[in-house]
């Protein structure tokens, strides 16, 4: 059974194998804003932990999500281009925005648990 783990920026990564779905929490928009507007990586781009990953943009702002983790995109949600505020509508589930083969798994063991 696999685990999701959070960063202190809100943004929650889950893996199986060696790649990790990553998405945003429900506490990434301060207010609950909705999001208008999604940049998404490319495909076969490589993110360093920290790195810009996405930008979502609401009403009110615009918000850059870091990658929790290192690797290389390998998936996006497709679903987020007709409607992006699935992101903050269902974000721990059918929301999630990316996947990356991770490059370094132990950096898995630097985000928290939902306990901690």
């Amino acid at each position: 059974m696999t685990e999701k783990r959070f960063s202190r920026s809100h943004v929650w990564a889950e893996a199986t194998g060696d790649t990790a779905t990553i998405g945003i929490t429900e506490h990434f928009f301060e207010g609950g804003s909705e999001i208008v507007m999604l940049r998404l990586p490319k495909i076969g781009q490589k993110l360093r932990r920290g790195d810009l990953a996405a930008e979502a943009e609401t009403l009110k702002a615009a918000n850059e999500i870091p990658s929790p983790l290192s690797g290389e995109v390998v998936e996006i949600n497709g679903a987020l281009a007709k409607k992006p505020g699935l992101a903050t509508e269902k974000p721990l589930s059918e929301g999630w925005l990316f996947r990356l083969k991770m490059e370094n798994p132990a950096e898995l063991s630097d985000l928290g648990t939902a306990d901690s």
